[in-house]
């Protein structure tokens, strides 16, 4: 499995697999308790971004917000953006 620095780091890994971690995550709004954070996590472990513990997979979807992939609100929804971030 490559490091971060290999995938999400990594602009063109991202360029190339930003719609595969997309249709990873929720279109509409989801309730977190409603994620299957595993189905997630597996889903991205297959494209190459490892995590070996619960809290590596929160800083990843913590990562994937802050990059513009994700958006939240009132703390417990989010759903996937459905444009670029690349513009």
């Amino acid at each position: 499995m490559k490091h971060l620095k290999s995938t999400l780091g990594n602009e063109s890994w991202l360029r190339e697999n930003e719609s595969k971690i997309r249709d990873l995550l929720p279109g509409v709004w989801t309730h977190a308790h409603n994620i299957n954070m595993l189905k997630i996590g597996f889903g991205l472990k297959l494209i190459g971004i490892d995590w070996r513990s619960q809290i590596e997979l929160v800083n990843i979807m913590v990562m994937l917000e802050k990059l513009g992939m994700i958006l939240r609100r009132n703390t417990y929804q989010i759903r996937a953006i459905n444009r670029s971030i690349f513009g």
